[in-house]
């Protein structure tokens, strides 16, 4: 089957282990930095370009951002 080409919210809780509320925050504020760049975009509610969305997912700021929404407790042990 052939990858969509938007991301949509529940993407991106998959992604993230975020809130819905807070995945469609993250696509609002792709958007927002999008239509910066380019007025002319084409934007689909509640949906977000995966290409830009891939993108932006290993930036640092939205690795800072994930570390503050994440609902997951992730402990790591020592094995020595």
């Amino acid at each position: 089957m052939a990858q969509k080409m938007y991301v949509d919210a529940n993407d991106i809780i998959k992604d993230w282990g975020c809130s819905r509320a807070k995945a469609y925050q993250i696509i609002a504020d792709l958007y927002a930095k999008l239509l910066k760049m380019n007025p002319h975009s084409i934007i689909i509610q509640g949906k977000c370009n995966r290409k830009r969305y891939l993108e932006k997912r290993y930036d640092k700021s939205y690795l800072l951002l994930a570390s503050n929404i994440s609902k997951k407790v992730v402990k790591f042990e020592n094995t020595d």
